[in-house]
């Protein structure tokens, strides 16, 4: 997932949580397999496809960039950090 869908996305995620009182998880695959790392364990296609898949970069890049957000938020000691996650 890209940083534009999460952005566009977390609204949506934030009220369904607010409203049913729960955590809303979001989980990024931030690292893409080398085709040579890939083994006997790796037994689908479809797991094979998504081990190698560029899209696993740009969700290493979407989440590093959100960290990095996160933390500058907390070195400024602002109290809206949360809204961030």
């Amino acid at each position: 997932m890209d940083e534009k869908r999460v952005e566009a996305l977390s609204p949506y995620f934030r009220r369904y949580a607010l409203d049913r009182k729960q955590d809303i998880e979001m989980v990024f695959h931030p690292g893409q397999t080398l085709k040579s790392e890939i083994g006997r364990e790796y037994t689908k296609q479809g797991f094979i496809d998504d081990h190698l898949s560029a899209n696993r970069s740009m969700e290493k890049k979407t989440i590093m960039q959100k960290i990095v957000e996160v933390m500058e938020c907390y070195e400024r000691k602002n109290i809206l950090c949360n809204s961030l996650l």
